[in-house]
């Protein structure tokens, strides 16, 4: 399942474990801090013979001082006091490769194909590579999807091999959703049962799994019961070992948002809950969840009717408690809505950004705001061009703003195309200007009908996932390192 570490180890990690040795007192070598000189005899016992505590030192006999060393011949102190010198350093230890050294932004990769095709890929940086979630069948057609995971170095190199995540066979796996801490990785999923099961597993980050099995992290209500008929999992990080997964469950009075905190252990902690109400916000879908350091969670889902669907956003402080919940607001009241929008996993000065297309016919835009703050406005579009349709989009934080990606639909036909474009904020999260956008494949076999995947890597540069093939079943996930510069 895993292959040897590549040599470059990503500066973006910032891990850097320091050992230090210490002993109170004087130290390793200290004494006791007087100035007697004390010497314990441990030799053994002699038990009755006479004058038996008695011996004489043999240091003494033998011409050694206290500390058991040869005294300098003629008492002549070591004349030899000079200071080393050399500073250079040593020139046999080469520095550590960065991710930014070997990164790699002229090629596109492909992932190994396992089975006979890669669909609803998900990907995420973890400071040394990206790891890349998909659904995949293993075998002959007919054969149930499965979750896999592989991991990509920065200089396009597998450094883990495909393997699979779910555990279940008998059992269709989709919608595969994941997030990445400094020390873990955690992959959620749906499973096509009569139950609607959610399941997770957690990883380290060099693919070793955490648990044999995956384990079921369907939300469970304060009454006992398990949420049924549950979809569309979404999952983000409150710190190394704990995460928070947001799903659309189909309840008697229809779809709602519910969420559920978990650990990497396979615990659910606390109860699972429904933070909005259907009277108020109609039909929740398109569930997509980010939380910071604070643990402040900041989610997004679809709302409203069916033929006027809105997107809202709102936030939850983790507590001891389940949640304590903020009121959503409405995103964007004024558009005519594509589903699909998604938040950032990743995190600019606390801020999570939300990406969600709109518009009437040919011509539609993707539609970006700061989803972190409680408002309106901050609102920037990547527009379409020239009779095309923006459809799709997924976004991602950085260190100035962020970017979005997204894909065209052309009016002559049904390839589609991919694009990403950077935009800069302020401090307050308003948008100050955009980076131009880049074409990332214009052929017409680029097809992802479940939409496109980006995460911020180093800089200006972000990895791109998409799909490519003339139809699902024979699609394969394709990505690339770009610089949005």
């Amino acid at each position: 399942m895993k292959t040897s570490w590549k040599v470059g180890r990503a500066a973006l990690a910032l891990c850097v474990m320091t050992c230090v040795v210490g002993c109170a007192d004087g130290g390793i070598f200290g004494g006791s801090g007087g100035d007697d000189d004390i010497r314990v005899d441990t030799r053994p016992d002699t038990g009755d013979a006479p004058d038996a505590g008695d011996l004489s030192d043999a240091g003494e006999d033998a011409g050694l001082d206290d500390a058991g060393n040869l005294p300098d011949a003629d008492d002549v102190p070591d004349a030899d006091t000079e200071p080393d010198t050399n500073t250079e350093p040593d020139t046999d230890v080469e520095p550590e490769l960065t991710c930014a050294d070997i990164l790699d932004t002229n090629s596109t990769w492909s992932l190994p194909l396992v089975g006979q095709a890669q669909l609803q890929a998900r990907a995420a940086f973890d400071g040394e590579g990206v790891w890349v979630t998909y659904v995949q069948r293993p075998g002959e057609s007919g054969t149930p999807e499965r979750v896999y995971a592989a991991k990509m170095g920065c200089d396009a190199e597998l450094l883990v091999e495909p393997f699979e995540v779910s555990t279940s066979p008998e059992v269709r796996s989709l919608q595969a959703s994941l997030a990445v801490s400094e020390t873990t990785l955690f992959v959620v999923w749906s499973e096509d049962d009569l139950e609607g099961t959610v399941r997770a597993r957690a990883f380290d980050l060099d693919g070793t799994p955490r648990q044999a099995e995956s384990f079921e992290v369907t939300p469970i209500l304060s009454s006992g019961g398990a949420v049924n008929t549950i979809w569309q999992p979404d999952v983000a990080v409150l710190d190394n070992d704990e995460a928070i997964l947001a799903a659309s469950a189909l309840t008697t009075e229809g779809a709602r948002l519910v969420l559920q905190r978990f650990n990497a252990d396979g615990e659910r902690l606390l109860d699972g809950f429904f933070p909005y109400a259907i009277d108020t916000y109609g039909d929740q879908t398109d569930p997509s969840v980010a939380a910071d350091d604070n643990r402040l969670i900041t989610m997004s889902f679809v709302g409203g009717g069916f033929d006027t669907p809105r997107v809202y956003h709102g936030q939850i402080l983790a507590g001891e408690t389940k949640a304590t919940p903020a009121e959503a607001i409405v995103a964007h009241p004024t558009i005519d809505l594509n589903r699909g929008g998604r938040l950032s996993k990743g995190q600019n000065n606390g801020r999570h950004w939300l990406a969600y297309s709109g518009g009437v016919g040919f011509g539609n835009e993707i539609i970006v705001k700061d989803g972190s703050r409680m408002s309106a406005g901050s609102d920037t579009t990547s527009s379409a061009i020239a009779n095309r349709e923006a459809l799709l989009g997924d976004v991602a934080a950085g260190p100035t703003g962020g970017a979005v990606a997204w894909i065209t639909r052309q009016s002559s036909g049904t390839a589609l195309n991919v694009h990403a474009r950077r935009f800069l904020a302020n401090a307050s999260g308003d948008f100050t200007s955009q980076a131009a956008r880049v074409d990332l494949h214009t052929g017409d076999q680029a097809r992802m009908p479940y939409g496109v995947s980006i995460d911020h890597v180093a800089g200006s540069v972000y990895v791109v996932l998409w799909g490519e093939g003339d139809a699902p079943n024979t699609q394969r996930v394709r990505g690339r390192f770009v610089n949005l510069n």
